[in-house]
């Protein structure tokens, strides 16, 4: 255990150097989620600037906001008429959609490892999280509903990262998992007191990801543990995590179960009801899976 333990600590040490490269500068979502602030008084011509620096990143947008999931009536033509259609915030999510991907598509994955369906969830709980944001009191919202989608497409990454770099450690915690019908995460605990919601969390340091997210992943099975400022958004990604696990096995919002493993997560201000309803009006499964099928294509 000890020589497995010393192994995860100098994978997290040495994560900077191994860390995937976004297709486009480093230097982008670090402005991207500073112009898209709540204090930013940048406007869409900047963000047009940003995004028009990486070669063929508006070309990708565009298909993207010209797909099923957002079900336009018109063509989105330009950069411009996307930002002014879906506004600032889904635009540079979109783009954090297409760098996680095409970052990942580039790195080695064991035989076996399952990014697709991982993409997949990722997607579903970014859209839980938002909808549970969304029906949190105004007072009570720590964070915006944007963000919180945010932190749902980036909370399992460091899954992949483990997966990528400690390939046969992925597979023993696998086969650990499944043996003794334990969580991953807890398995990931047991084989060597390391889980990959920290990794994801150093990951996205390094990427330039602002605390405000990176802390709802470092904490998303353990929400408890979180800071008291980030309690409310930690318990909503922790839920919207578990209800994507749930919505996977339901095929429909309408066939889902809001579970007791939900509800003691859930903060205090949603009830179950609340919850059901915010899934069914923001989550509908066809759409997802479309998206993160076609956010895979390149």
């Amino acid at each position: 255990m000890r020589e497995r333990y010393e192994k995860a600590q100098a994978f997290l040490a040495n994560l900077a150097e191994k860390s995937p490269d976004l297709p486009f500068e480093p230097s982008l979502l670090p402005e991207l989620f500073a112009a898209t602030s709540e204090t930013s008084v940048r406007d869409m011509a900047y963000i047009s600037t940003l995004v028009e620096r990486s070669q063929g990143l508006a070309s990708r947008i565009l298909r993207l906001a010209n797909s099923a999931y957002y079900g336009m009536q018109t063509e989105v033509s330009s950069l411009a008429h996307a930002v002014r259609l879906l506004g600032l915030n889904e635009v540079r999510n979109i783009i954090l959609q297409l760098g996680v991907s095409s970052a990942v598509s580039r790195i080695p994955l064991p035989k076996g490892f399952p990014f697709e369906k991982l993409w997949e969830h990722q997607l579903f709980t970014a859209n839980i999280a938002r909808g549970l944001a969304k029906a949190m009191p105004v007072a009570q919202n720590a964070i915006s509903a944007d963000d919180m989608y945010a932190a749902g497409l980036l909370h399992d990454m460091g899954k992949t990262m483990l997966a990528a770099y400690c390939p046969s450690d992925w597979i023993a915690i696998n086969d650990l998992a499944t043996c003794e019908n334990i969580p991953f995460h807890q398995a990931e605990e047991n084989y060597w007191g390391l889980d990959h919601a920290v990794v994801g969390a150093r990951l996205l340091t390094f990427w330039g990801i602002p605390a405000k997210l990176t802390e709802l992943v470092n904490w998303h099975h353990v929400p408890h543990q979180a800071k008291p400022a980030y309690q409310a958004p930690a318990r909503i990604l922790t839920a919207s995590n578990l209800l994507a696990h749930n919505l996977d096995a339901a095929g429909s919002a309408d066939a889902l179960d809001v579970d007791e493993a939900v509800t003691s997560v859930l903060p205090k201000e949603l009830d179950p009801e609340k919850v059901q309803e915010s899934i069914i009006a923001n989550c509908d499964v066809d759409r997802v899976r479309s998206m993160a099928k076609t956010s895979l294509e390149d």
